[in-house]
């Protein structure tokens, strides 16, 4: 975990942003799910390793090709299969007290 903080801490300093604090979402060994709020906007870091590799190259793509419909990605780590990504603003679904936010458009 510091390796990541200490990641993502570089990523977001040329933007302004300072870490405060996080929170590990989901994980296991072969995937993470993290947000951290910072001095900003949250962040989120996400990594990925087998059976889902392929998330990696297809959030880059879906990043690049739609950028005004997907979060930015603001850094990416290779070698970990990982990437940082922009909050997509807004309230989470968490804080929705209508079941019609669950539901797509």
């Amino acid at each position: 975990m510091q390796k990541v903080e200490e990641w993502t801490e570089a990523a977001i300093k040329p933007l302004g942003m300072g870490l405060k604090s996080s929170e590990q979402l989901n994980g296991c060994e072969t995937f993470s799910l993290i947000r951290f709020a910072t001095t900003g906007n949250p962040v989120w870091f996400k990594a990925v390793g087998e059976p889902n590799l392929h998330e990696y190259a297809i959030s880059q793509a879906l990043a690049r090709l739609f950028p005004s419909y997907v979060p930015a990605i603001l850094a990416t780590k290779p070698e970990w299969h990982a990437w940082l990504m922009a909050d997509g603003g807004g309230p989470s679904l968490n804080e929705m007290t209508s079941v019609r936010a669950w539901h797509l458009p």
